[in-house]
């Protein structure tokens, strides 16, 4: 037996023992790369099922005809057809005819090894329509393309919302290109976008003002405005801001805007984007709208509103001032006379005569129709008296309007801040008190509010309030004053003359109320009510036996200004039942300067029958060449006049051409204020017609004139003349108005005369 080499046997053992390490070592080698082989097909699996099965959209396998291979879930969704009835099913059978060209270049292409990208449209089992966009890659396998992977994702509603935006986006830019106001969208200091109406508004091209920073248009003063609020918007955080500012146009002109503005992104960046309006016609008109609240609209002059500003301006600055409140008595009689346009003319010619005046620091404004308030900012008491007597002085001077030469009756109460008040209204009140006191210290004269005024202010204000009750209380009534027939004697009439007797006060003087009723409008109530009362008190006479007089009633301006007075004239003489020719009106002749609607109104009066007098004659200022268009029955000369006429040379000069002229026009003449013997004897030497006063009768209630009525009759004997030297008087005038009218007619009969020979020598050369 062969013994084993020990040494030979560790060999083998070793050899063995190596090997089946390295078996071992194989063999995990193997097992771990099998391993890491399984975990990868796996993971590989997975990512293949995640994109293919798991997939959102819809993945297919085709085959290179186009059929369907393999699809994931998704597929059924898109298609609504089952796995069976997708399978093998080629794709074009799916898609619409119109786009069926277009997709099968597209899978040609993938075919050939291209990967392409589009869109189709499939018709979806259930009928509606479906939008994809389609990627297909080819499927290589061995360098052999052996199918197409198609991946499939439904936009049908992506693109509907597309659609819809584009929509969207086609109205607004519709919208923002035609709006009528400016859109704009601002990037730093320069514009990214303007629509043509902002362009419009600027007067720039569109092409111009992309090239254009804010400074070359917007109005200088209010630049830092403008950057301001842009800075507000975009590094504040202010979400939206309205503001307005002016900028200029390409022709210079300044425009005024409202900015609609918020923060937005345009194109990545910051920007401002809002909204222009053009605001230039609201701004004039605010501006237009701002000059008729403080400015009067005749004559451009500081209205109350603003005077009441002004003057709170002063005071708060504590400045010295006076307040002269200047009044024109009669400026509203003569307006309503001579008529809107000339009464206008007056006015602005009044304003241009204070102006004259005043210094230029001075301050003019007008406070009511009739009252002006001038701002004096001295509390020198010389220098403004001389100013108020500087403006009494011009304004009453003759005033030139139209034909006429007027006059009004300037008057001004003066009050002073701080010496009477520190308190505006208080001020313009202490300054009508005094006004007030200055009217009835006479005409063209000036006043300083003292103490004493205030309670004289609130008497007219109480006489004022009492007025309006007057009437309802029965405390109105009528007295009459007789008037005679200086050739006869007789009685042959009576004037309507209104007295109020006062609960508290006693018998207050027309003279304190009429100018009351006439500034608050009440002289047309209580007119109306004189002449309704005077002409029943007339009719009741006649029916009680009396011979039939005329009752004379006076009409204010502002009765003879009504559009109706002709109907309501008539309206009462049939209420009354009187005969028109017992009532004579008596107007003045500062009614009739206007004198086309005088002769209107005058002729619809006569129309009715009544008689018309002409009362204050020679006291007015109106033409006399008019009085022969007007249908006038008597003039009633002026008590001024009849007073000193029987020794002043002027005044008999006066009343005789009175009565001359009269006679010649045919016109009946009375005088009032016969208080002398002296004056009675001078009226029938010159032959007045008719005559009323103190001497022959005071007015009188109905009661005392009734029971006078015999001893009136002798009044005109007892003082006057004898009968036959005034029928003496009579025959001499009759006689000199005969001459005269012959003397008329024989110049007339001359004239025609002359006129003959003069055409028959003139057709005898011919």
């Amino acid at each position: 037996s062969h013994t084993v080499d020990p040494i030979q046997l560790a060999t083998i053992i070793g050899i063995i023992t190596i090997l089946i390490l390295g078996i071992v070592l194989i063999s995990s080698y193997l097992d771990r790369k099998i391993s890491i082989q399984s975990t990868q097909l796996k993971v590989n699996e997975q990512y293949y099922k995640s994109l293919f099965e798991d997939n959102s959209e819809a993945v297919v396998l085709f085959d290179s005809e186009g059929r369907f291979v393999h699809f994931n879930q998704t597929v059924h969704e898109f298609y609504g057809y089952s796995s069976e009835e997708l399978l093998h099913q080629n794709f074009t059978s799916l898609i619409l005819p119109d786009y069926l060209e277009h997709t099968l270049s597209h899978f040609k292409l993938a075919v050939a090894g291209s990967t392409t990208t589009y869109e189709t449209f499939i018709a979806h089992k259930d009928g509606h329509l479906m939008d994809l966009h389609v990627k297909n890659i080819p499927v290589i396998v061995d360098d052999k393309i052996v199918g197409v992977f198609g991946i499939i994702k439904d936009i049908t509603d992506a693109k509907r919302v597309q659609e819809e935006l584009m929509e969207v986006e086609s109205k607004y830019r519709s919208l923002v290109e035609q709006a009528l106001v400016g859109v704009y969208i601002l990037q730093g200091t320069k514009i990214a976008y303007l629509n043509p109406r902002l362009a419009e508004i600027i007067g720039y091209s569109q092409e111009e003002m992309y090239d254009m920073h804010l400074s070359d248009y917007v109005y200088e003063e209010d630049l830092s405005l403008v950057i301001k609020n842009i800075n507000k918007r975009l590094e504040e955080g202010v979400t939206s801001l309205r503001y307005e500012f002016r900028a200029v146009r390409k022709d210079r002109k300044l425009v005024y805007l409202e900015v609609h503005g918020a923060v937005a992104r345009y194109r990545g960046q910051d920007a401002v984007i809002g909204t222009i309006i053009d605001i230039t016609a609201r701004k004039k008109s605010e501006e237009t709208i701002q000059h008729m609240a403080y400015t009067d609209y005749l004559t451009g002059l500081p209205n109350s509103n603003s005077l009441n500003k002004q003057l709170q301006e002063l005071v708060d600055a504590k400045n010295e001032t006076a307040v002269l409140l200047l009044e024109l008595e009669r400026l509203n009689t003569i307006r309503d006379t001579v008529g809107q346009q000339l009464g206008d003319d007056l006015i602005l010619l009044i304003c241009e005569r204070i102006k004259l005046a005043l210094s230029k620091e001075d301050v003019l404004t007008r406070w009511k129709e009739d009252k002006f308030v001038i701002l004096l900012t001295t509390a020198n008491q010389e220098k403004i008296t001389q100013t108020a007597i500087a403006i009494l002085d011009v304004i009453s001077q003759p005033l030139k309007t139209g034909n006429y030469d007027v006059y009004v009756n300037p008057s001004i109460g003066i009050s002073m801040y701080a010496k009477n008040s520190e308190n505006v209204e208080t001020l313009l009140d202490m300054a009508n008190s005094a006004l007030q006191y200055a009217k009835q210290y006479g005409n063209n004269s000036y006043h300083y509010y003292t103490e004493d005024l205030n309670a004289k202010s609130r008497e007219n204000l109480e006489l004022e309030m009492d007025l309006y009750k007057a009437i309802e209380h029965g405390e109105l009534s009528i007295h009459y004053q007789p008037q005679f027939n200086l050739s006869t004697g007789d009685l042959i009439g009576n004037e309507a003359l209104i007295r109020w007797q006062h609960p508290k006060l006693g018998m207050v003087s027309p003279s304190t109320f009429i100018p009351i009723a006439e500034e608050t409008g009440l002289i047309i109530p209580i007119g109306e009510w004189v002449l309704r009362t005077a002409c029943l008190q007339n009719k009741n006479w006649q029916l009680a036996g009396c011979s039939p007089m005329i009752i004379s009633v006076n009409l204010s301006s502002r009765q003879f200004s009504q559009n109706n007075l002709v109907e309501v004239v008539e309206r009462i003489l049939t209420e009354t039942e009187l005969d028109a020719k017992y009532l004579d009106l008596e107007i003045t002749e500062s009614m009739t300067m206007d004198v086309g609607r005088a002769i209107k109104t005058l002729h619809g009066l006569k129309k009715l029958g009544i008689n018309i007098s002409i009362d204050d004659f020679g006291k007015g200022y109106s033409s006399l060449s008019y009085l022969k268009e007007f249908p006038i029955d008597r003039l009633k000369i002026d008590q001024s006049f009849i007073k000193d006429c029987h020794h002043d040379p002027s005044n008999a000069t006066i009343v005789k051409t009175i009565i001359s002229m009269a006679h010649h026009l045919n016109i009946h003449v009375i005088a009032e204020g016969v208080e002398t013997k002296e004056h009675l004897e001078f009226l029938q030497q010159n032959l007045c017609d008719e005559v009323q006063g103190y001497l022959l009768s005071k007015p009188l209630p109905v009661k005392e004139l009734e029971e006078s009525f015999p001893d009136l009759q002798r009044m005109i004997r007892r003082y006057g003349l004898t009968s036959e030297i005034s029928h003496r008087l009579w025959l001499e005038r009759e006689l000199d108005l005969t001459k005269h009218k012959l003397q008329e007619i024989i110049r007339q009969q001359e004239d025609m005369a002359r006129e003959r020979i003069v055409s028959f020598i003139k057709n005898h050369d011919q």
